[in-house]
């Protein structure tokens, strides 16, 4: 692992809820892992800073940074062992984590789903959308709770460079754990195939072929071997999808290019809709285009 890419500091975004518990509870055992300093990080909306500054005379006295942290080391006894400061601001909580977790120098963003809402804001919907285009930092998007430390991943690779910062991102940051490189074979021209399924077979098997040479050309043939190679045929997303749904995957890990705003096509090939159905933590890495 390098200097500059250990994992040294976290930002988690919360709307310190029940619905971001499994977000900060991950991004606690995470920081006491990596013995990183974690910064919370909440926004007051308008709408609930015009209630907390309407309320009773008690609550207004009250300091919000300082309930944060009252919450925190209340509800988490592990936090006692981790480096913790908190920032609550008010305003747009995309422009306020954003921020913080730029001038921080964050080597790592979490966040969390909150029902079928990203970050728990009433209009934040396309949270992990965002953050994933202009975030300083790969994105975590916490969906289970942090039983235990991260065992098995899954990295979702077309052969691209973007791909290439996602595989070495997770090897960098959890070597010694079980990785499987994923890679999803689409055949355009399927609907004209005679024997559909020995064509599949061979795809697949060509694929995993060069899948493995590239492993070896990114990571050195010995390290490659400590990586598990599945390609298959269908659609990239279903396919990721339907694999974590059926195997112990604890985070699937994916790159994403950034072209300015990331566009919706792009995201939701893979991240979105694994961020959206799938039962595991979603890493996003962004890669800048060139």
């Amino acid at each position: 692992m390098t200097a500059g890419h250990r994992l040294r500091h976290i930002t988690l975004a919360t709307d310190l809820t029940a619905r971001s518990d499994r977000a900060t509870e991950r991004a606690i055992q995470l920081a006491a892992q990596f013995q990183a300093k974690l910064l919370v990080v909440h926004a007051v909306e308008a709408a609930v800073s015009a209630i907390w500054d309407g309320g009773p005379s008690w609550r207004r006295a009250l300091d919000l940074a300082e309930m944060a942290r009252r919450r925190l080391f209340g509800d988490l006894p592990l936090s006692q062992s981790v480096d913790i400061d908190v920032v609550v601001e008010r305003g747009d909580p995309f422009e306020v984590v954003l921020r913080t977790c730029t001038d921080a120098g964050s080597d790592l963003l979490v966040t969390g789903v909150a029902r079928e809402e990203i970050y728990g804001s009433s209009r934040a919907g396309r949270m992990v959308e965002q953050l994933a285009s202009r975030a300083p930092a790969p994105l975590l998007v916490v969906k289970r709770k942090a039983a235990r430390p991260y065992r098995n991943l899954l990295i979702a690779i077309d052969l691209s460079p973007t791909s290439a910062a996602a595989l070495h991102r997770a090897r960098q940051w959890w070597p010694g754990v079980e990785q499987t490189l994923f890679h999803a074979v689409d055949l355009s021209y399927a609907s004209l195939i005679g024997d559909l399924e020995n064509t599949r077979r061979s795809v697949e098997d060509g694929a995993a072929r060069t899948c493995w040479e590239w492993a070896s050309a990114e990571l050195g043939e010995e390290e490659a071997k400590a990586v598990a190679v599945i390609a298959a045929y269908g659609e990239p997303s279903s396919l990721i999808g339907q694999f974590v749904w059926e195997k112990p995957v604890d985070l699937v890990v994916t790159g994403t290019e950034r072209k300015g705003i990331l566009s919706r096509a792009l995201l939701g090939s893979v991240a979105a809709a694994v961020v959206e159905k799938a039962p595991a933590d979603v890493l996003i890495v962004p890669t800048e285009s060139g």
